[in-house]
């Protein structure tokens, strides 16, 4: 018997080494879609953007995806998403060819799998707006629960800087690899789920309309080629004072033609979408017309 609890004790510690010291397995635990805590803890509570708009510095990278299969030549990809963004990107590892012309993600930086320092701390590429001229480090806590980490140390005129992350999602689906970390989360809050769609005068659209963690809709066969989005670009221009849904279509390169809809939440079942309005003269944003109305089933 004491052979028997000895031979597993060993086994386990030679697994244990052995991950320890292969980045690979190593970094198996960490994949998923992660939100920066401030962030993630706010938007829980508010679901709401412009509720939101405090909680985080626009700028910095606010979701991280970590996916395995974007490891090459020892180095891992980490897709990163901030709140400030006028440009819908595709989702997509790093960026993709479409009809010739190159379109990067939102975000992306690299970090070195067989390099990092005694602490576990790993140096990554630049990081836009976050450590562009200095250097930045990811690395994570298991205190009190899984953390990831970004970790800027105090250079020229800026001070030292730690984002912690939270993973919302442990997996990927086969046709969605690549999330927005941002965009994920968001709809995952707002819009996520199947009801019954309504037009404007209450004459019932679909009894069966879905839409997906990746925004692509079913049921309701004019949203059936275009991706629902929850806006996070409230920081420029006109003051934004209302919720966002952007409804896209992409062309042959991936260039989107959006249509956007004001998003009022009606009790805990019912979404409102409503017509916006700019008006130019007072610079302020406008609920128009309601055009459709859902109801989770």
């Amino acid at each position: 018997m004491k052979s028997l609890i000895c031979i597993i004790s060993l086994t386990f510690w030679a697994i244990t080494a052995f991950c320890q010291h292969d980045p690979v397995l190593q970094f198996k635990n960490f994949e998923g879609v992660w939100i920066a805590e401030d962030y993630l803890n706010s938007f829980n509570q508010t679901k709401s953007s412009i509720k939101s708009k405090k909680a985080f510095n626009p700028n910095d990278p606010v979701g991280l995806r970590i996916n395995l299969t974007e490891i090459e030549n020892g180095r891992l990809n980490i897709g990163y998403s901030g709140l400030h963004d006028h440009l819908l990107h595709p989702e997509t590892s790093r960026y993709v060819v479409a009809n010739g012309d190159t379109i990067s993600e939102q975000g992306f930086f690299q970090i070195n799998l067989q390099k990092s320092d005694s602490l576990n701390f790993y140096e990554t590429t630049e990081i836009y707006y976050f450590s562009e001229e200095q250097k930045a480090y990811f690395s994570w806590s298991f205190v009190p629960d899984t953390t990831l980490i970004l970790y800027r140390p105090a250079a020229f005129d800026e001070p030292q800087q730690t984002i912690r992350f939270k993973r919302i999602s442990h997996t990927f689906k086969p046709d969605y690899l690549f999330p927005n970390p941002i965009y994920y989360y968001t709809r995952s809050k707002t819009l996520t789920g199947t009801y019954m769609l309504k037009d404007s005068l209450g004459h019932v659209l679909s009894t069966n309309f879905q839409i997906g963690l990746d925004g692509k809709s079913s049921g309701y066969t004019p949203f059936n080629d275009k991706i629902f989005y929850f806006s996070t670009d409230i920081y420029c221009g006109y003051e934004s004072t209302e919720d966002v849904i952007l409804l896209c279509k992409y062309d042959k390169k991936l260039e989107p033609d959006c249509e956007a809809f004001i998003y009022k939440r009606v009790g805990k079942r019912s979404i409102q979408l409503h017509r916006q309005i700019w008006s130019k003269a007072d610079e302020k944003q406008i609920v128009g017309k309601m055009l459709y109305k859902l109801v989770k089933l």
